[in-house]
């Protein structure tokens, strides 16, 4: 009796559209806000305040992976409402609320699915991975987002080859490369299996045509883009020795791993998408499913490549879980003979109940204590006369993050700069102070032989002591 109630209730609110987008809104919106100043700023966030306060002729200047259109956007929200862990990671919450609804409306879209589309959602909804960076101050949420913008219009333009649609796919599309420079690989990908498409159909007979509706459309995402793309060519860029990484096939089943959480499930989630793709194209007109598949698959495979030639860790690839979990939904596909609404229902307990304890363990389990941890130890150790060495000198990268846990004019402290050991020597030698501490962050690029120089006279010469160490900052007493 309670499952046929609880499948009458769920059934109406797939089928009212309005109620399930609104639905899916809502609670998205709750996890993504639910504690989400709890986990400290941390290292990558830090970059993130570091550069968002720059100028606009700085950030011009600057060298970071990231486009300097995400930084001017989380800029503002700072420079008006201040450093925090809500204004940090403001843009990447809303953008996940809205990210839930966009894919059920791109898996409705694709399938005519109430039942695929709320299943392919749930999956989005419950996914620690994806919230994970829906509460991250960086740009991987709003790609997200904006990816699934681009498929929903891919769609639109397949089917009816509107150029009111053509022209919302070049503004979503170079806002996009303004939030990643990764984010270029999909548009490629779509014009090249329009291109393949437009063979398969007609054998080039209109190619002249097509090629030419093609490139003007081209040429306005590059228009759009262009200051973007300009300062992505000519920027100087400090090339970071990231050590050994995972390339090639290691750097696919890490990027698996972490969208499925673990090698088993991933087994069983892999599994799950091939069997329910072939569902989904045996079900569906195979243009769009395969436009759909080619761009995302593409792309990831693109990724894949790069890995032989830059650090490809899975947060890069975020933008590509979507093919796999709409090919999930398909599994119920197979089950068309039963009562659609209770599978459904068993389907998505299914899926709540497997990521439960993931989700708990993220919600409960403080794991960036970076900033936050840095800022206790200084106001339980510093005192009125200390003076505190940054390394490399002032370094932004640790004070801008640390100031919103930390009032640097609270102790009459003397802060300084070093950008190598020589200068510490320097500074310790005047025995102005009568107690010196140390502050390191191993994240600035270009200063990593300095930064290992002043830890090895640390550990092998001096009477220096390890007082903190976080994800990327360290505190030490130097005497």
């Amino acid at each position: 009796m309670l499952m046929e109630r609880t499948t009458a209730a769920l059934s109406c609110y797939l089928k009212d559209r309005r109620t399930a987008l609104i639905v899916l809104l809502v609670a998205s919106l709750l996890l993504a806000f639910f504690r989400l100043t709890y986990q400290s700023i941390w290292c990558d966030e830090g970059s993130t305040i570091h550069y968002s306060m720059m100028s606009l002729s700085d950030l011009w200047a600057s060298n970071d992976f990231t486009p300097i259109g995400y930084f001017l956007v989380e800029g503002s929200i700072l420079k008006t409402f201040g450093i925090s862990e809500l204004t940090v990671r403001i843009l990447s919450a809303i953008s996940f609320g809205l990210s839930v609804p966009m894919i059920y409306l791109l898996t409705l879209k694709l399938t005519d699915s109430e039942h695929m589309a709320g299943l392919t959602a749930l999956m989005l909804l419950v996914s620690p991975f994806v919230l994970f960076y829906a509460q991250d101050g960086r740009p991987y949420s709003i790609d997200l987002l904006l990816t699934l913008v681009e498929l929903y219009l891919c769609l639109e333009i397949i089917r009816n080859n509107d150029r009111k649609d053509w022209y919302k796919y070049c503004l979503v599309s170079a806002l996009t490369i303004y939030f990643n420079y990764l984010a270029i690989l999909p548009i490629v990908c779509f014009f090249v299996y329009l291109l393949i498409a437009e063979y398969r159909e007609n054998r080039f007979k209109n190619l002249l045509r097509c090629l030419l509706h093609w490139l003007l459309f081209i040429a306005i995402i590059c228009v759009l883009c262009s200051p973007i793309l300009y300062h992505a060519i000519f920027a100087v860029r400090t090339v970071t020795n990231m050590g050994v990484w995972a390339s090639g096939l290691a750097a696919l089943m890490d990027i698996f791993e972490a969208f499925f959480l673990t090698d088993y499930l991933m087994v069983i989630a892999l599994a799950a998408a091939v069997v329910g793709a072939i569902k989904l194209f045996c079900m569906l007109k195979q243009k769009e499913f395969r436009c759909i598949l080619f761009v995302q698959l593409s792309t990831l495979v693109i990724l894949v490549l790069l890995s032989f030639k830059m650090r490809m860790v899975p947060r890069y690839a975020l933008f590509c879980l979507p093919v796999f979990l709409i090919s999930i939904s398909g599994i119920i596909g197979y089950l068309e003979k039963y009562d659609i609404r209770k599978v459904s229902l068993i389907t998505a307990c299914a899926i709540v109940l497997v990521s439960a304890p993931f989700v708990y363990n993220y919600y409960t389990t403080e794991t960036k204590a970076d900033y936050r941890g840095l800022a206790n130890e200084m106001s339980q150790v510093l005192e009125d006369g200390d003076c505190v060495i940054f390394l490399p000198d002032l370094d932004d990268l640790v004070i801008g993050p640390t100031r919103a846990y930390y009032d640097y004019t609270s102790h009459n402290v003397t802060y300084l700069g070093a950008d190598n050991l020589q200068d510490i020597q320097t500074i310790l030698g005047a025995h102005a102070y009568p107690h010196y501490y140390l502050i390191m962050s191993s994240e600035p690029k270009g200063h990593e032989t300095e930064i290992a120089e002043v830890i090895d006279w640390i550990e092998t010469e001096s009477s220096g002591t390890l007082l903190y160490t976080g994800y990327c900052v360290y505190l030490y007493s130097l005497a």
